[in-house]
């Protein structure tokens, strides 16, 4: 019943008279609840206070460097990803140039350039004489 506003009357006390004591005395409890509520509700020392805020400041000063060294990572790494693209380029302008140096050395590779050149007509033939070093003075 202490739940219940004061002009709401249950039922059972329909024809009774309504005592004011009893709701005078359970506003009182209620108002006295209230008070040991916020009584033992402590409150912050300053050096607690100046604890809390100091904390704070170090939590805000270790997330921006938190964040700033996930920004160098992110920097990093897209450093990383251009280095390996162009990684992929050379290494496949490598393989290309040294296909092409394989096929030069070939007799058909050189009469193929030759042709491609101009330097070469169709039907016209290649003779290559191997170079003669001299031979080395003999001791006596």
């Amino acid at each position: 019943m202490a739940h219940l506003p004061r002009h709401v009357v249950p039922a059972s006390r329909e024809n009774e008279e309504v005592d004011e004591g009893i709701d005078s005395e359970s506003q009182a409890n209620r108002q006295a609840k209230i008070k040991r509520r916020l009584r033992s509700k402590r409150r912050l020392t300053p050096w607690e206070l100046a604890g809390f805020a100091a904390s704070c400041v170090a939590c805000a000063f270790l997330l921006n460097k938190i964040g700033s060294a996930q920004a160098d990572l992110r920097q990093v790494h897209s450093q990383v990803v251009e280095k390996q693209e162009q990684f992929r380029v050379l290494d496949k302008h490598r393989n290309d140039e040294k296909n092409h140096l394989a096929h030069l050395k070939s007799e058909k590779g050189r009469e193929q350039l030759l042709a491609e050149r101009g330097y070469l007509r169709p039907g016209d033939r290649i003779l290559l004489f191997p170079i003669e070093k001299p031979a080395p003075p003999a001791a006596d």
